[in-house]
Order: C-alpha cells, then structure tokens, then sequence
C-alpha cells in the first residue's frame, strides 16, 4: 500500500486496485481485465507524481490511482515482487524458478533490465538506507547499488530464507550506523515464520519470535516496517 495525489491505493490480485482518500472508505478500481493469466500485482509505489505497481511481467501505471496503463517490463520471463523509487528511476525485483531480475525505468513505461554477476537468486525484497539500495535474494544472496547502474552482487549469511520484505532503521550503532531486519519464511514445516537481523547487510542473526498461542511453524510474514522507534510486521 501507499499514499500519494490523496489517495492511499492498494494493488488487488491480477485486475483491481483498492483506493481511499482517508483510509476508512475504499473503492473497487480496475488495472487490467484484458489478459486473466497475468500474474498478481504484489507491490506499488508513488514516486515522480505517479503510482507505479509491479506483478509478473507488467508494470501498472496511474497518475491518480484510478486509471491505469499496463506497460511490460524488459524482463519478460521474471515474476516481479517489490518496488522502489530510488536514483530518479523506478526499480523492480523479483525473477524466475531460482534467478534474480532487476529492471529499471525513469518513467514507469519504459524499462532497462540490468546485469547481474554472478546470478543472485530470486529476489523479493528491496530497501535503501541512505547510502545504497539493497535488494535481498532467496538463498543468501545480497545485490548492492548506489546508482541504479552498476550492480554488485555478494553471497552472505542471509542462508535460505524467502524474503518477503527487508526494513531498515538508521538509529542503531553498527558497521554502517543502521539496523536492517528481514522477515520472511525459513524452509521446514508450514511456513516458518523467520526474522533476521544485520548491522552490516552482511552478517545475519536471527531474531526471537515469541506471544501468546503464536505457532511459529504456521505463520510467515509478508512485511515490515520501522516507524516511531519500532520494527513492525505482519
């Protein structure tokens, strides 16, 4: 979800988009009906005075949230899952069975897909820290920029993990003066519901999950936030 030319806007499953001026009233809007084997639009951002949203190999476009353009993105064969405005340019994650995609765009219409070497794995979850862009991989790989343009690739402690969302804190002492916190699902039975945490990006600890009737084997977790002095997910 995001806010932005007074509407908070939702992205629905592969056709609709849900919109509301003050977060209580919602309305039904459409992105696509023309093509039903599309995949679901998993994230949205509102950046350069537009909504952009990303799923499969489309990227969704509106300037208020209501009507929508579908543009495809240079990656076609990748299923894209998180999105940042970031460096003047829109930047999409995701990937195929076990390889990462990033494509960016100045626009939102036309899209540059980028070299990435060695290939990290599927990436789902994409953050910025104030000095760089961070995008987290399924198998412990991490994927660096500061420009939008080069792109460094680095093999970490991360482990097995299938990255839902990765947030980011700058007011915690480490390597880099910031605290980054990955939630997701580890492998094992159900979904296993894993939280990591890292000083650096590169060494990863793993955090206590606890609450009451909280079975941790059946959760996972699709997102996370730092606000107000707190890491949220749910």
């Amino acid at each position: 979800i995001t806010y932005g030319a007074g509407l908070f806007v939702a992205p629905a499953g592969k056709y609709y988009a849900w919109t509301s001026p003050d977060g209580a009233t919602w309305t039904l809007r459409t992105i696509n009906l023309s093509n039903p084997s599309a995949y679901d639009f998993n994230d949205i951002v509102y950046a350069n005075s537009q909504f952009v949203s990303c799923g499969g190999s489309r990227a969704a476009v509106s300037s208020d949230g209501i009507t929508w353009t579908l543009y495809a993105v240079a990656s076609t064969s990748a299923t894209f899952y998180a999105i940042l405005y970031q460096y003047s340019k829109y930047i999409i994650v995701g990937g195929g069975a076990s390889t990462a995609s990033i494509d960016t765009s100045s626009d939102g219409i036309t899209w540059t897909s980028q070299t990435l070497s060695p290939l990290p794995s599927t990436s789902r979850a994409i953050t910025y820290d104030g000095t760089q862009v961070l995008v987290l991989g399924n198998s412990g790989s991490t994927v660096t920029t500061t420009n939008a343009t080069s792109w460094s690739v680095t093999t970490t402690s991360l482990g097995s993990l299938s990255c839902s969302a990765v947030g980011y804190s700058p007011s915690f002492y480490g390597a880099r003066n910031s605290l980054f916190v990955v939630c997701g699902s580890a492998p094992g039975s159900g979904q296993n519901a894993t939280i990591l945490y890292s000083y650096d990006a590169l060494s990863w600890a793993t955090g206590t999950i606890s609450g009451t009737s909280f079975n941790q084997n059946l959760v996972n977790i699709f997102s996370v936030v730092y606000s107000n002095g707190e890491f949220i997910t749910n």
